[in-house]
């Protein structure tokens, strides 16, 4: 996956999660797109956030509220149910993916939800990006397809493992079955982690 690299990250001596920089990272987490925006704040969070990448298990406490923050600014669909991708769900999938990247995704996906309702939407959210060019969507070229794939697949992972029949999926209106979309999807992206060799 792209990472901006800032040449160096600032490192730990300490074994707490500085009080200075949760505040720092959950401030930027909830004033997403805005902040991601503001290229100096976004260096900030970046180099502070990957300090902790070895010692991602201070993270685990506050890591289902940032995660539920993060989601909170993506949108699978539009309010009439048409996939509609904004700049928000993009810029938020994509700090989905550095959390993703610092803690894994294991420890990042029991906080998503598993909700079978989400696989048609995560689905075509998805099948969309793939159509879209995101060339020039940011200058500094920080968001990339992988990147925000790596999101999709791990949201899409654990919702398609549940035990149920992907057929109920089904739309007489597709040619399509629902497993073969998902396959497709996956054999198109090249995902992180081997995520969609899970599926």
């Amino acid at each position: 996956m792209h990472m901006t690299d800032f040449s160096e990250a600032i490192g730990l001596t300490s074994d707490i999660l500085l009080p200075e920089h949760e505040e720092l990272f959950e401030k930027y987490f909830k004033d997403i797109p805005q902040s991601y925006e503001d290229y100096t704040r976004y260096q900030q969070f970046f180099t502070r956030l990957y300090g902790y990448k070895e010692k991602s298990f201070l993270l685990d406490q506050v890591l289902p509220k940032w995660v539920s923050i993060i989601l909170s600014h993506v949108k699978l669909t539009k309010d009439n149910g048409d996939i509609g991708i904004d700049k928000g769900s993009l810029i938020a999938l994509y700090n989905l993916s550095l959390l993703i990247d610092i803690c894994s995704y294991k420890n990042v996906t029991k906080y998503l939800p598993h909700e079978v309702s989400y696989l048609e939407k995560i689905l075509s959210f998805i099948e969309t990006l793939g159509t879209m060019d995101l060339h020039g969507f940011d200058k500094y070229e920080r968001i990339t397809k992988s990147s925000i794939n790596r999101s999709l697949f791990a949201w899409l992972y654990i919702v398609a493992k549940n035990p149920f029949s992907l057929d109920k999926f089904d739309s007489i209106q597709s040619k399509e079955t629902t497993a073969n979309r998902i396959l497709d999807a996956c054999s198109m992206n090249m995902c992180s982690d081997s995520i969609c060799s899970k599926i």
